[in-house]
């Protein structure tokens, strides 16, 4: 772990997920309120910190997305949009590579990455 007297980068992964109703106005099929069973990736690279030494708290991975989950609220916003609102979320200063990974079904996913100073997204349908 610790080379040359500085410790290493470590990257760590969290996989949850949420059930949200889900609803894009004006569009062809999304436009009609539907739910999804949403599945969650997250990769987070970085040095661990504070007491415990950690990259950052598993818990606190998915505490962020029970907002969502069975909630009150209709997300009206794209796979897309909400992978970069949570890598933009998980980047703090100890980490230097966020990979977010958000599944609207079994086959299609949008990938928001956070690698230095830039916020990339890239879309499987």
């Amino acid at each position: 772990m610790f080379f040359g007297g500085k410790m290493g980068a470590v990257t760590i992964y969290k996989r949850t997920d949420f059930e949200a109703a889900h609803k894009l106005e004006g569009h062809p099929k999304c436009g009609v309120l539907h739910g999804h069973s949403y599945k969650v990736e997250v990769w987070l690279t970085g040095t661990p910190t504070g007491p415990w030494g950690f990259v950052s708290d598993f818990g606190g991975i998915k505490e962020y997305f029970r907002q969502f989950d069975h909630s009150d609220a209709v997300i009206t916003k794209s796979a897309e949009i909400l992978a970069l609102e949570a890598a933009a979320h998980f980047k703090t200063d100890n980490v230097t590579k966020v990979v977010v990974r958000i599944w609207e079904s079994a086959t299609s996913y949008a990938e928001a990455v956070f690698d230095e100073d830039e916020l990339s997204t890239k879309t499987r349908r």
